[in-house]
């Protein structure tokens, strides 16, 4: 299991938070804790993102592409811990913790 890529202040200090199958996956998730907006840097990486809460209902899901920044709308979660869930084609997954404030 390899950790990558979670910074909750963006100054590179941070206990990581994401725990990956494959080294060559490599995500950043912020920022964490979120308020309204959750924002994962695939790196150029094609892949599926999954959002979901503690008790394992999916809550946002879609294909990305690897161009950009994804975001995910976050306003209407309740506060607390949650999953996302990062699978690449040919690779292995990633799976961050999340907090909503």
């Amino acid at each position: 299991m390899w950790i990558v890529g979670i910074d909750e202040d963006c100054d590179g200090s941070d206990t990581k938070l994401t725990a990956c199958t494959d080294p060559s996956v490599a995500i950043t998730v912020y920022p964490n804790p979120l308020e309204d907006q959750l924002r994962v840097d695939l790196r150029h990486q094609p892949a599926s993102i999954a959002l979901y809460d503690m008790l394992g209902r999916e809550l946002q899901a879609g294909n990305y592409d690897g161009k950009g920044i994804v975001e995910f709308d976050c306003t209407r979660l309740q506060s607390g811990v949650y999953l996302l869930m990062v699978s690449g084609e040919g690779r292995g997954n990633c799976v961050a913790r999340v907090v909503k404030r």
